[in-house]
């Protein structure tokens, strides 16, 4: 496959073609809830064409690089946070203990992880933290005898499988409901046994891939990649006989780091914390811990730069990813495609209508990688469509929910995602060769609980 910039420059391309060919149009934006602007359904005009030319096209990877500016920036801070904790020695030494801990059971770990951060993810709705576990749990999978995709597997689809099926996710669940005028979190019970049923999904194919690695490394993906050849010759040394043992200040610096990472767990959860507020807590982190360890200012300033040079590929995806909606965006062709959907899922049976909901947002989570951003947008039209054809707007929620999560973790305009993949080493190409089996399978799962939803007319 070509490398990942080409292909997001490909789909650049095409959407400015699009915008030559499809109509302008436009919807009324108008106040929705917590103080969101959303859509009016019932607004959907025709406009005078705007297509991209050669200027706006030229400028869409810059202005798209501003637009996703928080996530490349939080990119390079958690790149080089984790440089600087690694300076330290406390990450090889904490690795070391896990490894001893769990020598006799590794596979336990998988399933272990996977839960937790699953749980958190459909209870808060930050699948965003897969950019903090990723780095936290690379050196154990590795010194674990698995490889960086596993790592990346376990953070990525645990995160997904939680928030997608969104238990009390206030972001999909919360605002989705909102927009449909029903209960919010209303349906719990069908969404709880969702989220059991892909999670154990997931937890079986990361394990099972894991296994394999374990058993034979030649079987891993990332066999051939030079990267993954040193993590391995810097990490294995933990399965050695000689314990790794900390120095006084690097047992002090590890609780400086505990100290740190449970403010942020109190950031997230009570204070509405998210990308920026955690970049800014990692630079402080970084320095603190260092200087607490040891560290000179010098060593702790290359750490971070060491970092920020690991994860700058992910972070310029992050911004080349945005040029496509940006381009949509400028040509006013975005809510055409919205209405345009609409109007192709309404004219199924009841059956097919909740499926077509279900591949429409699916497709949408390409341009709208956002999942309050694409509920904002294409809710105010589902939810009332739902009720032409015959679809519970419970269902129409979970068919938004479905289809807005299943893609985050596959299309390359997903930033977290793509940044998640940088701090793991792993290119795109590879994630997908090894992440498709498993979206297939959740696909045909979400399929049938939409059809279960719908044969059962479920409203909660």
């Amino acid at each position: 496959m070509p490398h990942i910039y080409v292909i997001l420059f490909v789909f650049s391309a095409i959407a400015a073609v699009l915008t030559y060919i499809v109509p302008a149009g436009q919807y009324d934006r108008i106040p929705g809830p917590n103080g969101r602007t959303t859509i009016d359904p019932n607004s959907y005009q025709m406009i005078e064409s705007n297509p991209v030319g050669a200027v706006d096209f030229m400028l869409a990877i810059p202005k798209g690089l501003m637009d996703a500016g928080t996530v490349v920036f939080f990119t390079f801070m958690i790149g080089g946070m984790f440089m600087v904790l690694r300076r330290t020695g406390i990450i090889e030494i904490g690795v070391d203990k896990l490894t001893r801990r769990f020598a006799n059971n590794t596979i336990v770990i998988i399933p272990v992880l996977m839960t937790t951060f699953a749980v958190i993810a459909t209870l808060i709705g930050t699948q965003e933290l897969a950019l903090v576990y990723v780095p936290v749990i690379l050196p154990l999978m590795i010194a674990l005898r698995f490889d960086s995709i596993t790592a990346a597997g376990v953070a990525l689809c645990a995160t997904t499988a939680g928030f997608t099926t969104g238990v009390l996710n206030p972001i999909n669940t919360g605002l989705g409901q909102q927009l449909a005028d029903l209960p919010v979190y209303s349906g719990m019970l069908l969404r709880a046994l969702a989220f059991a049923v892909i999670l154990l999904i997931g937890i079986f194919y990361v394990t099972r891939y894991a296994l394999k690695v374990r058993n034979n490394p030649a079987l891993s993906l990332m066999g051939d990649d030079a990267k993954e050849k040193e993590k391995r010759a810097r990490y294995l040394h933990s399965a050695s006989e000689t314990a790794l043992t900390a120095t006084t200040r690097q047992k002090w610096a590890s609780l400086a780091a505990f100290g740190f990472f449970g403010l942020l767990v109190w950031g997230v959860m009570t204070r509405g914390w998210f990308m920026m507020e955690m970049a800014g807590l990692f630079i402080i982190m970084g320095v603190v811990v260092g200087l607490i360890a040891g560290l000179k200012t010098e060593d702790i300033s290359e750490g971070f730069n060491e970092g920020f040079r690991d994860v700058l590929v992910g972070a310029m995806i992050c911004g080349i990813a945005r040029a496509v909606a940006v381009i949509l965006e400028e040509g006013q062709i975005m809510d055409t495609l919205v209405y345009g959907l609409g109007n192709l899922v309404g004219g199924f049976p009841a059956i097919l209508s909740a499926i077509g909901m279900f591949f429409a947002q699916l497709g949408f989570n390409f341009v709208i990688p956002s999942g309050s951003g694409q509920a904002l947008v294409t809710m105010p039209i589902m939810a009332p469509l739902s009720d032409l054809v015959g679809v519970t707007r419970q269902t129409a929620v979970l068919a938004y929910q479905l289809g807005d999560g299943l893609g985050n973790i596959l299309y390359p305009t997903s930033g977290y995602f793509m940044a998640t993949l940088a701090l793991a080493g792993v290119t795109w190409n590879k994630w997908v060769k090894f992440f498709l089996p498993l979206f297939a399978a959740w696909i045909a799962i979400a399929m049938g609980f939409l059809v279960f939803a719908q044969a059962t007319q479920w409203v909660g």
